[in-house]
């Protein structure tokens, strides 16, 4: 197999999916990547779907001033007297 020992085998399936919502929604807009990622949202799991609604958010504000954080990005809050 052309996967065996690669990254794509130790993440597994479900993380590499989540990778590429992430990369797609990482890029330009474009409608067949928008339908791409609305035709997979059903049947993925809680994990997955999660990045494809923020790649979809992504896609359809990208021409707006702000960009929405990653889901797998942390905030951390200060706490400051």
């Amino acid at each position: 197999r052309y996967t065996e020992g690669s990254a794509i085998r130790r993440i597994g399936h479900e993380r590499w999916l989540r990778n590429i919502a992430v990369a797609l929604g990482n890029g330009p807009a474009d409608d067949a990547v928008m339908a791409a990622l609305a035709a997979r949202r059903a049947a993925a799991s809680e994990l997955v779907r999660e990045h494809i609604d923020w790649a979809l958010k992504r896609l359809g504000n990208q021409h707006s001033t702000g960009s929405l954080p990653c889901p797998t990005e942390r905030t951390t809050t200060t706490n400051t007297p």
